[in-house]
């Protein structure tokens, strides 16, 4: 089971050239997603019938794609508080976004499930309270503080925790100038932010580049932690070289894969780039350290060997390496490994041997043609030091 979410930016309705947001519409209820995440601009200048049309596109594009309201998570981005995205005060020139979004603007966390899946939200205002002419962001000690009390409240221990912001706090490829002026003005804070409260995935826009990085984070006082930053390119701003969104998929193991579609020249149809596997080692790394905390058994490697003979039968091993018992194992004289489930044929013999080569006993709970489940008894309880 896996979750999908889908990642626009910089929408800027107001400007948009209508064959990219048809094109956009299309491309999104194609890939059919859990979730729709806006990540800022969805206007250009923040005026009352400018926000109420975007709003009701993406309530639209919200129906047609079978999204519910607590699945649409949006954050304010510079254009919409600024005129221009340039000039105003948040609580003023950015009133009509603010009473259109109800709650939008408010830093918060959000909690979701979905069967065994967990999912935490960390939704962020970078804009000041002063938009100035260089757009650049920041996120109050206040707002930071806040998210951290959440953040402390609620059990996120097995969950995926992604952050919405407009403002990116990682420098990206951009060239259409200087990337200074457009960087969040405390990104250090943020970026310490992200480490200590265990982010896994920062989703960006504001500089209309389709950037996915990864940054590893330590410190005396900050454990070490890695976390990818993906950018969304414009979506369906005119007059732009290329737009984009971003498909995410998470697994239950917190395993995740990216996937950028781009639309060039403007108003063709959206396609796939390559699917990102780029930080999967980090990944692996993060979600093995996770399971060993809540899980009964760790396991240091599993290899599986598949042998298909000339009649078509197949013959599968797993070799388990270094297997030791942690502090949750209620029974640590017996391993359970997850169920064996088939979609066609039907199981044969089932044997378990030890490294040494001596067959060793199963104690058989649940045996079907297609669905076997059992458990491996130890005399010796298997610890990190002697598995």
């Amino acid at each position: 089971m896996s979750v999908r979410i889908v990642h626009i930016s910089d929408i800027h309705h107001d400007k948009r050239s209508h064959a990219a947001i048809h094109q956009l519409e299309d491309a999104i209820k194609s890939v059919r997603p859990d979730f729709i995440v806006c990540t800022g601009d969805l206007v250009f200048n923040p005026w009352p019938g400018n926000v109420r049309k975007a709003k009701d596109w993406l309530e639209n594009l919200c129906k047609t794609c079978n999204i519910d309201e607590p699945s649409l998570l949006i954050v304010p981005g510079n254009h919409d508080y600024g005129i221009s995205g340039v000039l105003g005060i948040s609580r003023l020139t950015g009133y009509w976004f603010r009473a259109a979004f109800k709650g939008a603007y408010e830093p918060r966390v959000i909690q979701c499930k979905k069967d065994k899946l967990k999912l935490t939200f960390v939704c962020m205002d970078s804009n000041p309270e002063v938009i100035d002419i260089l757009a650049r962001g920041h996120v109050s000690r206040r707002q930071l503080r806040r998210l951290t009390n959440e953040l402390g409240d609620i059990q996120t221990a097995s969950s995926t925790r992604v952050a919405l912001l407009h403002h990116h706090c990682l420098p990206v490829y951009n060239d259409t100038g200087p990337d200074s002026i457009l960087l969040l003005k405390n990104a250090q804070n943020v970026i310490k932010f992200f480490a200590k409260q265990g982010i896994n995935l920062v989703l960006h826009g504001h500089t209309h580049q389709a950037t996915h990085s990864l940054l590893s984070v330590g410190g005396t006082d900050v454990e070490n932690r890695t976390f990818e930053a993906l950018a969304a390119g414009s979506a369906s701003q005119n007059n732009e070289p290329c737009h984009n969104f971003n498909l995410i998929s998470i697994d239950e193991t917190g395993f995740r894969c990216v996937t950028q579609y781009f639309s060039r020249p403007e108003g063709a149809p959206f396609r796939p780039g390559k699917k990102s596997y780029h930080f999967a080692r980090e990944l692996f790394d993060q979600i093995h350290e996770s399971r060993m905390v809540r899980e009964p058994f760790a396991i240091e490697r599993i290899h599986w060997d598949l042998k298909i003979n000339a009649e078509g039968d197949r013959f599968n091993r797993l070799t388990y390496t270094n297997l030791w018992a942690t502090e949750r194992a209620n029974n640590p004289h017996e391993f359970s490994p997850a169920d064996y489930i088939l979609d066609t044929g039907s199981f044969g013999d089932i044997r378990a041997f030890s490294s040494t080569g001596t067959e060793m006993n199963l104690n058989k709970i649940l045996v079907q043609p297609r669905h076997v489940k059992f458990t491996v008894p130890f005399e010796d309880v298997p610890t990190r030091q002697k598995p």
